[in-house]
């Protein structure tokens, strides 16, 4: 089976918080800026992550699932089909009706998933207003807490981010 991952895309997706009517007992009260947002339960989170609406990035994927099929091709012959194949056309009718031009940015629109880890969440300085660790992997203001694994990297590598996290923990075991 093929395993593509766009480690760094183009693309950037929305996160938008929405909010909802709550109910009390007695009456309904919308949350407004009059009445501010008290609770996760008076908002929905919606998250668009906007797989296949840049060029670059279904050009990506269409030179890796080429070099994909041309593997399958060269290795196993007639032995499998390579996507979008018999049961994506059972799972969306009419979307994969053939492997025409087009065919990745509809399955990526469809089918993709996200391969990412929490990476650039924790900045890493010296400055407590713009950072949340220190080079010793000390968290702010926070005593004997260290943050110790992707969060600290400005982007996600494109490399195995579990090896990296390791070495992570390796330097700051030695800090």
């Amino acid at each position: 089976s093929y395993n593509l991952c766009l480690m760094n895309p183009s693309a950037s997706g929305t996160v938008r918080i929405v909010p909802t009517k709550t109910k009390t007992t007695t009456t309904t009260t919308t949350t407004t800026s009059e009445n501010p947002i008290r609770r996760l339960k008076d908002v929905v989170v919606k998250i668009d992550p906007a797989y296949a609406n840049h060029e670059d990035d279904i050009k990506a994927f269409e030179g890796a699932f080429a070099v994909c099929d041309a593997m399958k091709k060269e290795l196993f012959g007639a032995c499998f089909e390579a996507l979008p194949g018999a049961l994506y056309k059972h799972i969306l009718p009419g979307v994969f009706s053939s492997v025409a031009s087009g065919w990745v940015k509809r399955y990526t629109a469809h089918m993709g998933l996200p391969y990412f880890h929490w990476c650039g969440t924790c900045r890493m300085g010296d400055a407590k207003d713009d950072s949340v660790v220190t080079e010793a992997f000390r968290v702010h203001g926070v005593g004997n807490l260290r943050v110790v694994d992707a969060s600290i990297l400005p982007t996600c590598v494109s490399a195995p981010t579990a090896l990296t996290s390791a070495a992570i923990g390796y330097e700051a075991s030695n800090s």
